[in-house]
């Protein structure tokens, strides 16, 4: 009889350590990233962000967006710049701040090792920049179109990809020169989906009306 209870207890500690593997993964990256860069490479990796700043700026102060809705219903939607521009500043508060907790930078704000900004909270952080892009791109490919928008954020994408990549591989200067530029094609992007409505031309003659 006392064998069938001893040989059941390790069940729930290697159920707790599977469900667990991926926060011990995320914090394995936490402490590579801070371990491999310098300071002023955080920093740097950092400001790759101001690009999502800037476009959400300039897009608040447009009068108009020249969209090109794919349902007639949202083109109003579509063409606000305070709708678009809250969603781009959104994008950046979140992108920015995660990774400036990714990387520790401003210990008072930061470095809080049971608090705010426990591993746990950061993690939440990066799945929340995670769904802001991946909204951002669904409002695009609503607004904009799926030919304007794939084109554009293409390159970016494949520049997310090897930086993943990388930082699973633990390359992590790899993965904050990859992500970095990902940071800051994908803001040029944004840029050329949202204020250039005729380029590249949509293939077989088909036009985007503005």
């Amino acid at each position: 009889m006392a064998s069938g209870p001893a040989m059941r207890t390790p069940e729930p500690e290697y159920v707790v350590l599977v469900a667990d593997a991926p926060q011990q993964a995320f914090e394995r990256h936490l402490r590579g990233v801070n371990s491999a860069l310098s300071a002023p490479a955080r920093w740097a990796f950092v400001a790759t962000n101001l690009g999502y700043w800037a476009i959400a700026v300039r897009t608040l102060a447009a009068h108009s967006v020249p969209s090109a809705a794919v349902l007639d219903c949202l083109s109003t939607l579509c063409a606000s710049p305070i709708f678009e521009g809250v969603l781009l500043l959104l994008m950046a508060i979140v992108s920015t701040y995660f990774h400036g907790a990714q990387c520790r930078l401003l210990p008072p704000l930061y470095c809080e090792p049971d608090g705010l900004h426990a591993p746990r909270w950061v993690r939440l952080m990066c799945r929340c920049d995670v769904v802001c892009a991946l909204s951002l791109l669904g409002v695009s490919l609503l607004c904009f179109g799926p030919w304007h928008t794939c084109v554009w954020i293409a390159a970016p994408a494949l520049l997310f990809l090897i930086g993943r990549t990388a930082k699973r591989r633990a390359a992590y200067h790899a993965y904050a020169l990859a992500h970095g530029l990902w940071h800051v094609l994908s803001a040029a992007a944004v840029w050329q989906i949202l204020f250039n409505p005729g380029a590249p031309p949509v293939p077989f003659g088909s036009a985007i009306h503005a």
